[in-house]
Order: C-alpha cells, then structure tokens, then sequence
C-alpha cells in the first residue's frame, strides 16, 4: 500500500487541461467540475477543437476555465504532422496517420497525440506557471471526487492499457511535460522507427503480430497506448509511473457523433448520457464500491 500525499507545505498549484471536441452535456460536464477542478482547486484549460472559427458554446466547463486554447483541426491529421516530420519512414508515418494507429481509417488513438504535441509546442510557458498538470478529455465522468495524488511521480489509471498504458488521462509535475506530452517528437525521430520495426514480428503475409507481456495482438499497426508505455520507456520516465484508481469512464451524448468504428456508446447512462465502453464503467463503479472513502487515505 502506498500512502498518498499529506504534507503542510505551500499548496501545490494544479493546472487541468481538457483536450478534443465537446462530447457529452451539461450534466457530464458539471461532474468534472465538481469531481475533478474542485478538489484539486484547480485552474481549468480547455484545448478545443475546431473545424472552423465557431463561436464557443456556455457551459459549465467554459464557465470557469481560465484559459481557452482553439486548436483549428486541419481536414487530415496528417497535414498537422508533416510539417516538421522527416526522414526515411516519412511515408511509413504517412500511412499510420492517414489510416490511424490501428488501421481501418479510424483515427483512435492519434487524436490524444497530437493534442499532446499542441499544447506543450504553443502553451508550455502556462503549464510552467504550475507546479502539477492534469491532461485528460472534456468526456469523462467520475463517479466521486477525484484524490489528492503526490507530485512526485507520474499519475496513470489502472485502466485499460491494452498492451501499453492508458492514455486517455495522466497527472504529472510540470517539470515532466516534456517527457508526458512529446510522443509526437519521439515518432518522428530514429530511435521510435528503431524501437517499432525491432518489437514487429512478420508472418508470411506481413501481417504484423505485437507481442507485449506474452500476449499476441493480431492487429496491423501499434495502438496509441503502445506508443506511450515505449515513449516512457525511452524517456526513462516509466519508473516515475504510479498506477490510481480507475474512479473515470467516457461518456457521450445521444446529439455526439464519432469516426471510431466502436461507434459513439451504445448503453444509456442517465441524464442523456451514454457509457462508451463498458469495461471501463464497471471498472470504475467497482473501485468506488470495494474502497469508498478509504481510497482518500491508501492507494493502491
């Protein structure tokens, strides 16, 4: 058991930064809120974006944010990486960005990348004003308020790392943005095309097979929470890593739209809302049933 952080000197300064389109509704976003912003008296950034110059909706996260970063999308996510890419795999690259990390043309997993790459290129002198970062996405719900984590090591939810670590949220010191929010950078250098083409495995129809913690993948291209446990590794950052408490899941509204093929949720919430995936919902609700308010004294 590893004790969580007490301590009576001056008060840590967190800044939160939402990234991506605004997913779910009031109601989600008013439980951010209250479960996340509030117990860490944070200031809230939000990264948004947008297709075009549209006029920000009011809602309880523009309320209170602080800072509002527009990131304009361009119509391929691949006109945002060319730019500063290079190299011999420059069309290797091409192909995963065109036709996302895992192939089908799903953009899973690239988004949280380049948001990464987004805010810490244009906004790193605010996160320096900071002694913590929260990143995480404008669609997750907590299921209570979020604990006080120490600020000496890097924060990911036991979650679902499907062979890497879970991307979808991390809390991290300030001085570790660099080696949290950089995996764009490190693609784009010889060292990842290195580390990828040595972890590939081909059959005799080039079909790639990605073997990590002795559990085959059959899939043609490495997923984002992959690029992320090897962006740590490299960085040497992985041993700052610590695990929290899965207390999140995503969520939707009925109006959302999405490209993934998983499609937007399919299991009604409450309120309007739908879970989108429902491993991480029972996850979640699990966790806050087994350790109550315990889990504000211990973390696992």
């Amino acid at each position: 058991m590893i004790h969580h952080h007490k301590t009576t000197k001056k008060k840590e300064s967190t800044l939160v930064i939402l990234y991506g389109e605004f997913r779910g509704n009031d109601v989600s976003w008013q439980n951010m809120v209250d479960n996340l912003i509030k117990p860490y008296d944070a200031d809230l950034a939000l990264c948004i974006g947008q297709k075009q110059k549209n006029v920000l909706p009011i809602n309880p996260l523009t309320e209170v944010a602080k800072y509002i970063w527009i990131f304009e999308e361009p119509k391929k996510w691949w006109d945002y990486v060319k730019t500063f890419f290079k190299g011999h795999q420059i069309q290797w690259w091409r192909k995963i960005f065109e036709y996302g990390l895992q192939g089908g043309g799903s953009t899973r997993g690239i988004i949280p990348i380049i948001f990464q790459h987004y805010v810490y290129h244009n906004y790193l002198h605010i996160l320096k004003k900071y002694d913590r970062i929260i990143f995480t996405r404008t669609d997750m719900y907590f299921v209570r308020p979020y604990p006080i984590l120490s600020n000496e090591h890097v924060w990911i939810p036991n979650g679902e790392d499907h062979g890497g670590l879970y991307d979808r949220l991390m809390i991290f010191p300030s001085k570790y943005a660099k080696e949290c929010l950089t995996l764009l950078d490190f693609m784009n250098t010889e060292s990842m095309y290195a580390a990828i083409k040595k972890m590939f495995k081909h059959n005799n129809k080039s079909m790639s097979y990605i073997y990590i913690q002795e559990e085959p993948a059959e899939i043609g291209y490495f997923n984002s929470e992959i690029y992320h446990r090897i962006f740590y590794e490299w960085n040497k950052i992985l041993y700052k890593v610590r695990r929290s408490p899965v207390l999140n899941f995503l969520v939707a509204s009925e109006k959302d739209t999405t490209k993934s093929p998983w499609g937007i949720g399919e299991i009604k919430f409450k309120d309007g809302l739908l879970i989108r995936y429902k491993n991480e919902y029972i996850d979640a609700v699990r966790t806050k049933t087994v350790f109550g308010d315990c889990i504000d004294d211990y973390i696992e």
